[in-house]
């Protein structure tokens, strides 16, 4: 995921203006709607070049995804990316790793399957949007997290850990 954008803070101006081109062609993701990018800002050339983005979302915690049936609205107010139940035609699936933010409940609208909801959808830290930008405020960059947990034996242990920006969505909000 650190790998995603390269380089991760160097904006290149060409005079007075941002050169989003200066970058792109030097990353291995390369969206086609990231903050303030469109597609017709990006060249045909560099379109052709594979975009490899990675990211992860936290494990489902639902039981019996294979055999009960679940709905879609299931799934998104268990923040369960995926399919579950039994139809093979994917009808009952969500791709919505979150189901609201911090903001009065209102619902968050970002699809992993939909570029331009990830790439124009403002991230979230407690409760606040973040002014999106082609670094690392985006759903596709990352963010050091320090993550609290008890063991088994009720021993109380924080790491600090590297995490998606969908991670800390799922992880922070209700």
């Amino acid at each position: 995921m650190l790998n995603n954008f390269n380089p991760k803070q160097t904006a290149v101006t060409d005079g007075s203006t941002f050169s989003f081109y200066s970058m792109y062609k030097h990353m291995q993701c390369r969206p086609l709607y990231l903050h303030a990018w469109t597609p017709n800002m990006i060249g045909a050339r560099e379109k052709q070049n594979d975009s490899t983005c990675f990211f992860c979302v936290e494990p489902c915690t639902l039981s019996n995804l294979g055999t009960t049936e679940y709905t879609t609205a299931n799934l998104k107010a268990n923040k369960c990316v995926g399919r579950a139940g039994t139809a093979v035609d994917g009808s009952t699936s969500n791709s919505d790793p979150f189901s609201a933010n911090n903001q009065a409940g209102s619902a968050k609208a970002v699809s992993l399957f939909d570029e331009q909801q990830m790439g124009q959808t403002a991230v979230t830290v407690g409760g606040t949007d973040l002014a999106l930008n082609a670094f690392d405020q985006n759903y596709y960059g990352t963010h050091e997290e320090a993550l609290t947990r008890t063991t088994v034996a009720g021993v109380i242990v924080t790491e600090n850990r590297v995490i998606s920006q969908i991670q800390r969505e799922q992880l922070n909000n209700p």
